[in-house]
């Protein structure tokens, strides 16, 4: 950029600055993404929400500008304190930003044990309650994602895959 970031108060409140970390991420992504696909092979990310709403901001990802041939939103609302329906508003803004050019597939995260879930500190034992799935697959679908992922199938009880039937 040009400038001594060193200098800088609080770099965080510096766009530029912002956009030069940007920048490298995704040119390294694209790099990536070239040599794989000149493989003949694809490539996909799982990345952070949005992008704009949280993957810019907490991990400096502008996956929007990434050359990859599907993405995986984690869609984990339990982490942003979020109910399922919130899962639908980000899918919007990531299948807008990427403006349909390939797959988008949101990503689901699933509570291991619904019945401790209020119980648990840790957000990793969060997640999605059998009761919420069918509103996290419809919010997903509805608001243009190509289908849905699961993080990670081996957490499902056998009341997930009934209401993964049903929905």
């Amino acid at each position: 950029t040009g400038m001594d970031i060193r200098a800088v108060e609080d770099p965080s409140t510096v766009q530029e600055w912002k956009q030069f970390r940007y920048d490298l991420i995704t040119d390294i992504v694209n790099r990536l993404a070239a040599d794989v696909q000149a493989e003949g092979k694809e490539i996909t990310a799982a990345v952070f929400p949005g992008p704009n709403s949280v993957a810019k901001r907490i991990v400096r990802q502008e996956w929007d500008k990434w050359n990859l041939d599907a993405f995986y939103p984690m869609h984990y609302n339990d982490f942003y304190l979020e109910k399922p329906e919130w899962i639908g508003a980000v899918t919007e803004e990531g299948v807008t930003a990427i403006e349909d050019r390939v797959p988008l597939y949101s990503g689901l995260f699933i509570c291991p044990k619904p019945e401790k879930k209020g119980d648990e500190k840790d957000p990793e034992n969060h997640g999605l309650l059998p009761e919420e799935l069918a509103t996290a697959i419809r919010a997903s679908m509805d608001n243009g994602a190509t289908g849905i992922c699961l993080f990670t199938p081996e957490r499902m009880t056998d009341a997930h895959w009934e209401a993964f039937a049903k929905a």
